[in-house]
């Protein structure tokens, strides 16, 4: 990654309709779900959305900027500059009905030496997404890392993260469901989807138009050093995130930090499970806190999550 041209850097704003770039649908079916208000329109409709509900894992910043803006202008190589975490913040549920406007931002560049001597370049990439009235819909925040070659560079040196950016203010929202009920240590229901295949790998991509190749093209994932073809991430923070949904509804999951461990391809089970963690609340609203886990057919760790939900 170009730290030095990338620090401060903020995209132009991007005005789109959802529909024309995010399919719901496709989503759901990639990811086994078959609630019938993210599978149909009619069904969307009944429920009082004006179209299908956006998960909030479906936002990605590749829907502001342009696979050759990320390369040239923030010096991006697809396959080797990772997502090492994904967080959301939600204001409100938009529809594929919806036109959104999205912005992105760097918000902090760094590098540090890891345990084996190499060193890492990080940068923090925000994309808020917006209504035509100018309200938050979702903010996605995304931890690029890359294995540098060469030394670090002393102006870029860090210990740790920079502080987070600063917290969504949400605006009063009424819920579509009652609250859940809140037991410490109570179980989430469970996701998984069947073993991976390049179809699915190939509705993910279509669903979210993720420009990547590594996810369909064997050729550029051996390139980027790969043994083929591997899923998305977008999967891993959906799974994550689909406990939670279930037990309490699309609207009331507030925020969400993920994290991806190891990449998976095509064969792989993966399953989520989650648990209640913590309770807690300000200000009159009362929220619960759900933690996940996403692993494979043999019981190894593909990714965790960490959930705040609206619980009154």
């Amino acid at each position: 990654m170009d730290l030095k041209r990338a620090s401060g850097w903020v995209s132009e704003r991007v005005t789109f309709p959802v529909g024309e770039h995010l399919s719901v649908p496709v989503y759901a079916r990639a990811l086994a779900i078959d609630e019938p208000e993210l599978c149909r329109f009619d069904a969307a409709r009944a429920a009082g959305y004006g179209g299908r509900p956006v998960p909030p894992p479906m936002y990605a910043f590749f829907h502001v900027v342009p696979a050759d803006v990320a390369t040239e202008e923030l010096g991006f190589t697809w396959g080797r500059t990772l997502g090492a975490a994904v967080d959301f913040d939600t204001g409100r549920i938009a529809t594929d009905a919806d036109v959104l406007t999205g912005v992105a931002a760097v918000d902090a560049v760094w590098e540090r030496s890891g345990r084996d001597g190499a060193v890492r370049q990080f940068l923090r990439l925000v994309t808020d997404f917006t209504d035509a009235a100018g309200e938050l819909v979702c903010r996605n925040t995304v931890l690029f890392m890359e294995r540098k070659d060469g030394p670090a560079d002393d102006a870029f040196l860090a210990d740790g993260e920079p502080a987070s950016p600063p917290a969504v203010r949400r605006s009063a929202r009424t819920w579509r469901r009652p609250a859940p009920p809140v037991e410490l240590g109570a179980e989430l229901p469970a996701a998984a989807i069947p073993p991976v295949d390049r179809l699915m790998l190939a509705r993910m991509s279509v669903a979210v138009e993720n420009p990547d190749p590594i996810h369909l093209d064997s050729d550029a994932a051996r390139a980027a050093g790969l043994p083929g073809v591997i899923g998305h991430g977008t999967t891993v923070v959906g799974l994550l995130y689909e406990p939670v949904r279930r037990w309490a509804g699309l609207d009331r999951v507030l925020s969400g930090h993920t994290t991806q461990s190891r990449p998976f391809g095509p064969g792989t089970i993966l399953t989520a499970s989650g648990r209640v963690v913590a309770t807690g609340g300000e200000a009159g609203q009362s929220t619960a806190t759900c933690e996940t886990s996403l692993v494979d057919g043999d019981g190894t760790m593909v990714g965790r999550g960490t959930f705040e939900v609206a619980a009154s």
